[in-house]
């Protein structure tokens, strides 16, 4: 018994286990996705794009739906697209909250407000430069809408740009005639927002 014992944990200190790769597995007339599937099941089926891990696990844990994406038929990357169903008003008028105020430690979209200079920048997260298999609908339209303070009905400006010109500049810096409070509330297409409030 000890012996076996004993080949068991030989065994478990060489054992390697590999990390599994996932793909995609779509309609190439229209790029829908028709299931994410780990590789060891995948092997004879055709029509197929592996895709970044995180991703299959957001759709295969729920968080994510497969209707979120679609493959770019020309060039066979996995894109997020704009989901054609919002659910929740969070999404369709989301307030985005003071950084003091957020434990979110890295947005995805960041807003920097110098109060004293009257200029507010925005910016896209660094990890979305990194080497990912993940694309967007670039000319998905950003608004942001800067009201009173906590009343998106008080509007005083709104700004439009595209993911692909907030992704191609990395920041967008822009010169606003805005009072000493206000909010900020915007359409959630990425998950987390924050603003920092500099200057004040």
């Amino acid at each position: 018994m000890e012996a076996a014992l004993k080949d068991f944990e030989d065994w478990m200190k060489t054992l390697v286990i590999e990390e599994v790769r996932y793909y995609a597995v779509f309609d190439p007339s229209s790029g829908k996705i028709l299931g994410i599937y780990p590789d060891h099941s995948t092997p004879d089926l055709a029509n197929k794009v592996e895709i970044d891990q995180e991703i299959a696990q957001s759709i295969l844990e729920g968080a994510t739906t497969l209707e979120s994406y679609v493959i770019d038929i020309d060039s066979g990357h996995l894109e997020i697209i704009e989901l054609k169903s919002l659910t929740k008003i969070d999404d369709v008028l989301h307030r985005i909250i003071d950084e003091k105020w957020s434990n979110v430690v890295d947005a995805d979209v960041r807003l920097l407000s110098d109060r004293k200079n009257r200029t507010l920048t925005i910016e896209l997260s660094e990890k979305f430069y990194k080497t990912r298999k993940i694309y967007w609908n670039g000319n998905t339209e950003m608004c942001f809408l800067f009201t009173d303070y906590n009343d998106p009905n008080g509007l005083y400006e709104t700004v439009s740009l595209t993911i692909d010109t907030l992704f191609n500049k990395r920041s967008i810096d822009l010169k606003l005639d805005l009072p000493e409070e206000f909010s900020v509330y915007t359409r959630r297409i990425f998950k987390n927002y924050i603003i920092r409030y500099e200057n004040s």
